[in-house]
């Protein structure tokens, strides 16, 4: 008998066929439900979450609804949504964590973030995820993207992928960041804006690479790298950052060499913001504007005293620099050295803050004694004023107390004897015989007597003599 159990009848062949249709056919929905478009559990999206949750997560129930149903269809404290994908994280100062919390690298599937990625003020430590160079379509990393956190490590380049970047306000001041700044976030050439603080505050080295000038012409405020350990000379291609109004910010640093020339055209351009009034209060009074505390020598360009703010603090440019001095030997005063501008500079001024506090510590140096001139602190100014002001009171009351222990004598006289003389009679102490008296008489004569008669009697026991 033959075997067909083995053999394909061609009912059987179209059958299995159309099943294996049937199941393509299903295929696409399962895998468009995983894909990175959608939030749902299981998505690269949901994640990322996840993964961010369980660093720093709401573990008080302040993060509202996380980690129930869908974030793109049901509302998750500070995430919001488009079109199925997450396109903004704002969560400052939200951790929750009892612990040392790092930064997820599953945040790099947030490949369509537009508007912001906030994750300031949460005490996370360890370094920065290269996969963040994922985040290609972030035009904005948000109020204050990652400062005032314990980053620590270099900078990735692929920050540099961050091509779309137009504001990075905060982006990772107040961090403890090392290492150099990559020459590919050159690459941010539509960038407006790195404002309150961009890089300040951390333990970045190296120069500051020439590619940072093509931050386009339309940069505004945030060229910011002051309290770090950058070196070397500034480059020229600083001047094509010609619309900047605020937050030239690079003292603090060991920066060295002349200013170069091109630095006037930035200059000028704060100079404008002062004269047609665009400027904030910052910038009119100059905190926004500050190289001091470095080691730049040489003439301070003609460019840029030309064109300094009228309400800027020249401090803000010559305390604790070399200007007056050559480049070559900073023991040398430069040849034909003008020193009018950086004249009489109040060293007090270095390093103050936006509030006028002189906070800086973080700083590789700070405020020192004006070896060129004097320089009066707070409290030796208050002791000028004050320090008289307590002489002549202290003075006054000496005077009163002497005035008035006069004036308790004269009341508590003796009363008149006889004739109107007054006795006194002390207690002398002898060996063997009783206290002596002594009478004074003072014998009262005519108003126009010029002389005085005194008469004393001394009486010793039971003898009397007559002085």
């Amino acid at each position: 008998m033959e075997d067909r159990g083995l053999v394909a009848t061609p009912k059987f062949g179209r059958r299995f066929a159309a099943m294996l249709v049937a199941a393509l056919a299903l295929l696409p929905s399962q895998v468009s439900s995983y894909s990175s478009g959608t939030c749902g559990s299981g998505t690269e999206q949901y994640s990322a979450l996840s993964a961010l949750y369980t660093e720093i997560g709401g573990a008080d129930g302040s993060w509202y609804n996380w980690m129930s149903g869908d974030p793109c269809d049901d509302y998750w404290y500070g995430i919001t949504t488009s079109d199925d994908s997450v396109t903004h994280v704002a969560l400052t100062s939200a951790s929750s964590a009892t612990s040392a919390a790092t930064l997820p690298t599953q945040l790099g599937y947030l490949t369509d973030l537009k508007t912001g990625l906030e994750l300031s003020s949460n005490n996370f430590v360890g370094t920065i995820p290269t996969q963040f160079g994922k985040l290609t379509n972030m035009q904005s990393c948000g109020k204050a993207c990652f400062y005032n956190n314990e980053l620590t490590g270099t900078l990735p380049s692929q920050l540099g992928q961050w091509t779309k970047l137009t504001a990075a306000d905060g982006l990772f001041a107040e961090n403890s960041i090392t290492g150099t700044v990559p020459s590919e976030l050159g690459k941010w050439a539509e960038l407006d804006s790195c404002g309150k603080g961009c890089l300040s505050d951390n333990q970045i080295s190296g120069t500051i690479p020439t590619q940072l000038g093509q931050w386009g012409r339309n940069f505004s405020e945030g060229f910011a790298f002051d309290n770090n350990k950058m070196t070397g000379s500034l480059p020229t291609q600083i001047g094509y950052l010609t619309s900047m109004t605020a937050e030239l910010l690079l003292e603090g640093n060991s920066f060295t060499g002349s200013l170069p020339t091109e630095l006037g055209l930035v200059v000028k351009s704060f100079d404008q913001a002062d004269t047609d009034g665009t400027s904030d209060d910052y910038n009119t009074a100059g905190d926004y504007l500050r190289l001091a505390g470095n080691s730049f020598c040489g003439s301070v360009p003609d460019e840029i005293q030309d064109n300094w703010p009228s309400d800027a603090v020249n401090s803000n440019i010559c305390s604790e620099n070399y200007f007056g001095y050559s480049c070559a030997d900073l023991t040398v005063v430069e040849t034909g050295y003008d020193s009018s501008f950086c004249d009489s500079v109040d060293e007090a001024l270095c390093y103050e803050t936006a509030d006028g506090d002189i906070d800086y510590t973080t700083g590789s140096r700070v405020c020192p004694d004006d070896d060129d001139g004097i320089s009066i602190s707070a409290g030796v100014l208050v002791g000028i004023i004050v320090g008289p002001i307590l002489g002549c009171c202290g003075l006054l009351c000496i005077c009163a107390c002497i005035f008035f222990a006069v004036r308790g004598c004269n009341q508590n006289k003796p009363p008149a004897g006889p004739g109107g003389a007054h006795a006194l009679v002390p207690t002398v102490v002898g060996s063997n015989a009783p206290p002596p008296q002594v009478a004074v008489q003072m014998t009262n004569q005519p108003p126009m007597a010029t002389a005085v008669v005194v008469q004393a009697t001394v009486v010793k026991g039971a003898g009397e003599s007559t002085i």
